[in-house]
């Protein structure tokens, strides 16, 4: 399937960016489709399958053909970059971790199938091979290094095949009060998208390390707990 995905963000999108303390809107300005096979056996040197039942850990996604250490890794700080991943086969099993805990990434995956509550996994059974679902879906923000883990859960060795498509765009912060509180309530024509920093279980804080990777990042985040215009006003109106 060559078609774009016109689930990922496009242009005006409006995205809420999740972290543990709030959340921060955006609406996307410009964006660029990409589409990416990733095989193994081509773009991994000595790579030879995962063995049954067995969990291996790939690190980052390096490429042979493209000579990149990492094909999702970019430093652009004025871009967020959306990605979803299709898996085959099926039966593979696929973590995203960043350097041993839940990944640095927007996500999602708020259906993730939790076998391990902890970090959660999606396989080719939810996001197939030939049309990746929104439950691979992870946001890259830059800088950030994704360690991708994976389980053979068959009695066969198993050679993977990513069908990746990525959606990198430019976003402006929107700064209207008003206009944010009609979004929270839904009385907006274009309802926004929300998308959390972390994992579902573990969303990160918004740190100063989080904030150096965004270009003009804000002071702080809009707190879930605010219900009203002037509350939006009062942490958000001097921004």
């Amino acid at each position: 399937m060559n078609s774009e995905n016109t689930e990922l963000p496009k242009e005006l999108d409006v995205i809420f960016l999740g972290f543990k303390e709030g959340f921060i809107p955006v609406r996307v300005a410009t964006r660029n489709y990409l589409k990416y096979y990733y095989d193994f056996l081509v773009e991994r040197t000595g790579f030879t399958g995962i063995p049954p039942q067995t969990f291996m850990s790939i690190g980052s996604l390096s490429s042979n053909k493209l000579g990149m250490n990492d094909i999702l890794q970019y430093t652009e700080k004025s871009q967020l970059m959306a990605i979803r991943i299709g898996i085959s086969p099926n039966n593979l099993r696929l973590y995203y971790f960043e350097s041993g805990s839940p990944v640095n990434v927007f996500d999602t995956s708020h259906t993730w199938y939790p076998n391990n509550p902890q970090f959660g996994f999606v396989s080719g059974f939810e996001s197939a091979f030939d049309q990746p679902t929104k439950y691979s879906d992870i946001f890259v923000v830059p800088q950030a290094t994704i360690q991708f883990y994976l389980y053979n859960s068959t009695k066969n060795t198993i050679f993977p095949v990513f069908n990746i498509e990525m959606s990198v765009f430019k976003y402006q912060y929107i700064k209207d009060p008003d206009y944010i509180f009609h979004l929270v309530e839904g009385d907006t024509p274009k309802k926004p998208y929300f998308y959390t920093l972390g994992s579902y279980y573990t969303p990160l804080s918004y740190s100063s390390t989080v904030k150096n990777m965004m270009e003009g990042a804000p002071p702080v985040p809009i707190p879930y707990s605010l219900t009203s215009v002037d509350d939006i006003k009062r942490v958000w109106g001097g921004y």
